[in-house]
């Protein structure tokens, strides 16, 4: 091994550690749509809608919450993805370089990134079923 090629052993623990930080990011996501049913469930559970316009904030409270967390987790995977792509194109052109190793910087999520993935038909279907369960559940 040259100063300027990585030894192949390094290569795949790079390749191991991003796609387990890929795989961190997706299961968060996974845990937030969890748990947004799990508290809407819990809050309608709790109050039985008793008292309609406190619960139904306290019911959609912690879905948007986690909606904006589970958008985040999913955008922040998206980036990570693509650094890892472009790693494997490093390794696939041989041009990757020892500085290139262990390098799994976590990358920005703008409010921009978290917007444009707004527009994902699975992440709407879902949220609106929750809400639509939250407001059958209300009576409205």
């Amino acid at each position: 091994m040259n100063e300027t090629t990585a030894d192949k052993e390094f290569i795949l623990k790079t390749v191991e550690m991003q796609r387990e930080e890929m795989r961190r990011m997706s299961s968060a996501s996974l845990f937030c749509r969890f748990g947004s049913v799990a508290l809407a469930s819990l809050v309608i559970g709790l109050t039985g809608f008793r008292y309609h316009t406190v619960s139904e904030f306290v019911a959609f409270l912690p879905v948007v919450v986690l909606l904006v967390l589970d958008v985040y987790y999913l955008a922040r995977e998206q980036k990570l993805r693509a650094i890892h792509e472009q790693f494997l194109q490093r390794v696939r052109t041989g041009t990757v370089q020892n500085e290139d190793l262990f390098s799994i910087a976590g990358p920005d999520v703008t409010v921009n990134d978290i917007l444009s993935l707004l527009n994902s038909a699975s992440i709407l279907l879902f949220y609106l079923l929750v809400t639509l369960g939250v407001l059958i559940a209300a009576g409205k």
